[in-house]
């Protein structure tokens, strides 16, 4: 095995750290990925034992390794919570933001001090980055330790769920803040879209599936059909209504963090399928 750890910070590792906002959301805001492994995992489990022990038995298998992915990710989830709030509970209330910002850089920057650390931040700025970090992690040629492993995953958890709190979904961890988010430009959906090549193409076509609806939960399905698809990353209330011309009154902020919250409000109906196709059809187009 390797060591994966490094010197303590360097240079050189705050060249590789110093990202903007928008790429932080789109290595470290991981809440639609969990859904998704959540989801695989029951896929598993439902296959039977006999099916899923020639999985876990060879070890060259991509499938056995994006499983272990899987569980390890979920395993962890919430490991963090403790510690989290104890900063918060330790902080006063105005300087939480700060705090929780400060927090994630300085995790980041650890982070980017050990071999996997470096492969996630680089591997994930592409679609489907978690496959390779899966097989990194567990091919049989991997070198990476299972201590490793462990420390890369306990640096991850709080990395992201102090990334779901900056992203509004604090109340999903009964955690009271509220982030103080600076005005939103039209443009800022092009950001949040995983390929950029696709950004704009994506953003018209969710626009065009906006007009002409009158009521919150359909003004919203189109954005969280493309969250759901992993085209886009969940964009902050005001970056929403910015997108889309609208304002409080057409979409309450409480109506927008319900219908745009994976873990606790699932689409369902003819409608929904029918806009998820609709976008992955426009998308498929696109070279």
């Amino acid at each position: 095995m390797i060591n994966s750890n490094e010197r303590p910070y360097t240079s050189a590792r705050s060249t590789f750290t110093n990202i903007d906002d928008a790429t932080i959301r789109q290595i470290f805001d991981i809440d639609s990925l969990r859904k998704s492994l959540f989801e695989r995992k029951e896929e598993a489990r439902e296959a039977g034992w006999d099916k899923m022990r020639k999985v876990y038995i060879n070890t060259s298998s991509t499938e056995r390794a994006e499983l272990l992915f899987a569980e390890k990710l979920l395993a962890t989830y919430g490991s963090a919570l403790p510690h989290i709030r104890y900063l918060l509970n330790s902080t006063p209330p105005e300087l939480h933001q700060q705090e929780i910002t400060e927090q994630r850089q300085k995790l980041i920057d650890s982070m980017g001090g050990t071999l996997i650390g470096k492969h996630w931040i680089k591997c994930m700025k592409k679609p489907e980055g978690w496959t390779y970090i899966a097989r990194f992690l567990w091919d049989e040629k991997s070198q990476c330790s299972s201590d490793d492993i462990d420390s890369f995953f306990t640096i991850l958890d709080e990395i992201s769920i102090l990334t779901d709190l900056l992203e509004c979904r604090a109340s999903v961890y009964d955690i009271d803040f509220l982030p103080d988010i600076s005005k939103a430009s039209p443009n800022d959906l092009l950001s949040l879209c995983t390929e950029r090549r696709k950004a704009e193409v994506l953003v018209a076509k969710l626009q065009e599936l906006t007009l002409g609806k009158t009521t919150p939960k359909a003004l919203v399905m189109p954005t969280r059909a493309a969250i759901d698809l992993g085209e886009i990353r969940r964009p902050s209330y005001e970056q929403f209504l910015a997108a889309f011309s609208l304002d409080s009154k057409d979409v309450s902020k409480s109506s927008y963090n319900n219908y745009t919250n994976t873990m606790a409000y699932d689409y369902d109906g003819e409608d929904y399928k029918r806009v998820k196709q609709i976008i992955l059809d426009t998308l498929i187009s696109v070279k």
